[in-house]
């Protein structure tokens, strides 16, 4: 039976930046998604772990395809 390897958020990307130096992720875009619920997450009193092989996972999906903006549209009748 393997253990998860549950880290803090700060934990999490001192993990990504050791395997990446130049990582362009950051905790304020994995408490987005976590909030969002994309990436599942365990509140711990006041801490907030992240599954690290989940978070791979996550990281690499292919992205999907943003919808894109008409501009300015009119509104009213």
């Amino acid at each position: 039976m393997s253990v998860p390897r549950m880290r803090t958020i700060a934990e999490a990307i001192e993990e990504l930046r050791r395997d990446d130096p130049h990582t362009s992720v950051t905790p304020h875009f994995l408490r987005q998604i976590i909030a969002k619920g994309e990436l599942p997450s365990i509140r711990a009193g006041r801490k907030i772990l992240i599954n690290l092989d989940t978070l791979s996972t996550f990281l690499s999906q292919p992205i999907p395809e943003a919808k894109a903006e008409t501009g300015i549209r009119r509104i009213g009748g």
